[in-house]
C-alpha cells in the first residue's frame, strides 16, 4: 500500500497529465485530482487541522504547483512535491487570524429585547446595537427588518471560509439551545400580567439551574475553537439541533421521527442487535437525571411508547395524520428535553469538555449508571 508521500507524488502527476506542459491556466476542473492531497496535508499538520477549509486550501495547492511545475518547470519528485506543499502551506498561513463575525437572526422562542449570553456566543438586540462603534455600518441597514438580534462570535486562528463557517455553526447551535432551555422555562407559572407569551431570557436563565446553563454554553466552544475536539460535546449539540428541527417541524409524524433522532444520537455507543431496547434503557437513565422524583420505571414507559409511536409510523402501522400524534407530540417533546437536560448533567460527569472522551468511556458510564440503578 502506498505511503502519504507516494499517494502526495501520485496525485500530482495526475494533476499534471491534465494540465499539460505549458498551459499556466489549468482552470478548476483539476481541482478534484488534488482533494486527496488537500485532505491528507490537512489531516496530518494541525497547524491547518480545523482551522482552513479544504476548498481554499486545494485551490492554494493548485496555483503552488502550477507556478512550480508548469511555469518553473521543476523536476516532478518526491522532494520537490514536498516543498510545494511546504510553500502552499506557508502561504495558506497567512490568512489564519481572529476574526469576529456579527451574525443577525431572529429567534423565535424568546423576546428580542435582552442581551443574551451563551458561551461563545453572545445575541445582542439590534436597536441597541446599532449604536455602538462595532456595528458594520455598511450592513446595519440591510439586517433592518430582517432580524431583530445580532450574534457576535469571535472565532480564533482560522482563515476566512472556515471561520465564517464555524461562526454560523455555533450560532445555529446556540439558536437551537435557547429554544431547548425556553421550553423548560415556559413550564415555569408566569403572572398573569406577563407582557408577553415568550418566556424573557431572565426567566430561562433562572429555571436552568446555574451548571448546566454554564455547561450548555460552554460545549459551543467545540464548534468554535479548532483544538476544542470534545466528542461528547458535539454529541449532545447534534442532538440539540435534532430537537430545535422537530420543533420546527409542523407535521407530527415528521417530528416524533426527529426527536428519537435526538434519543438515538445521545444514547447510541455501537451497533447493539436491540437498539429500540438499549436506547429506551438508556433515554430513562437520562430522564431520571433531569428529573429523578419521577423514577426510572415512569421513564422507560414514556421511552418505550415514544418508540412504540416512531416504529409504527416508520413502518407503516400508524398513519402519519392519526388523531392521536398531537398528543404524541407533546410526549415526544418532554422526553427529549428531559433526556437532553439529564444528558447535560451525565456527559459533564464522563467528559463533556474532553477529547479523550470515547465511545467506549461514554458506554462503561451508561452500563455503570444501570450498575448502581439496580443495587438500589
Amino acid at each position: 500500500m502506498p505511503n502519504q508521500t507516494q499517494l502526495n507524488l501520485s496525485d500530482v502527476k495526475a494533476a499534471l497529465s491534465f494540465i499539460g506542459r505549458g498551459n499556466d491556466k489549468p482552470g478548476t476542473e483539476v481541482l478534484p485530482l488534488l482533494t486527496g492531497l488537500a485532505a491528507r496535508t490537512i489531516a496530518s499538520d494541525k497547524t491547518l487541522r480545523g482551522r482552513v477549509a479544504q476548498s481554499r486550501f486545494t485551490e492554494i495547492l493548485l496555483r503552488t504547483l502550477t507556478t512550480r511545475f508548469v511555469v518553473q518547470n521543476r523536476a516532478v519528485d518526491e522532494q520537490q512535491v514536498a516543498r510545494m506543499i511546504s510553500s502552499a502551506t506557508r502561504f495558506q498561513h497567512l490568512s489564519i487570524k481572529d476574526q469576529t463575525h456579527y451574525i443577525p437572526v431572529h429567534l423565535e422562542s424568546v423576546p428580542s429585547d435582552e442581551t443574551i449570553e451563551l458561551g461563545p456566543v453572545t445575541f445582542h438586540p439590534l436597536a441597541a446595537f446599532a449604536t455602538t462603534d462595532r456595528a458594520p455600518k455598511k450592513d446595519v441597514a440591510a439586517w433592518i427588518g430582517q432580524a431583530d438580534l445580532i450574534a457576535e462570535i469571535t472565532v480564533p486562528a482560522c482563515e476566512p471560509v472556515m471561520s465564517r463557517r464555524r461562526a454560523e455553526q455555533a450560532v445555529a447551535r446556540a439558536r437551537d439551545m435557547i429554544r431547548l432551555l425556553s421550553a423548560e422555562a415556559s413550564l415555569m407559572p408566569v403572572s398573569p400580567d406577563a407582557a408577553h407569551s415568550l418566556p424573557s431570557w431572565t426567566m430561562v436563565t433562572g429555571a436552568v439551574p446555574a451548571g448546566l446553563l454554564e455547561q450548555a454554553g460552554s460545549s459551543l466552544r467545540c464548534l468554535v475553537e479548532p483544538d476544542a475536539v470534545w466528542p461528547l460535546a458535539e454529541r449532545f449539540l447534534d442532538a440539540v439541533g435534532w430537537y430545535a428541527m422537530a420543533a420546527r417541524e409542523p407535521a407530527e409524524a415528521a417530528a416524533i421521527t426527529l426527536w428519537v433522532n435526538a434519543l438515538e444520537r445521545l444514547t447510541m455507543t455501537r451497533d447493539h442487535e436491540r437498539i429500540t431496547d438499549c436506547v429506551a434503557r438508556r433515554t430513562a437513565l437520562l430522564v431520571m437525571r433531569a428529573d429523578e422524583a419521577l423514577g426510572y420505571e415512569a421513564g422507560r414507559t414514556m421511552a418505550d411508547n415514544l418508540y412504540m409511536v416512531r416504529c409504527g409510523l416508520v413502518h407503516g402501522a400508524l398513519r402519519p395524520f392519526d388523531a392521536s400524534l398531537p398528543g404524541e407530540r407533546i410526549e415526544a417533546e418532554r422526553i427529549t428535553r428531559m433526556s437532553l437536560l439529564g444528558s447535560l448533567a451525565f456527559f459533564g460527569e464522563v467528559g463533556l469538555l474532553s477529547t479523550r472522551t470515547t465511545i467506549k468511556k461514554l458506554e462503561d458510564a451508561y452500563d455503570a449508571m444501570e450498575k448502581r440503578l439496580q443495587s438500589r
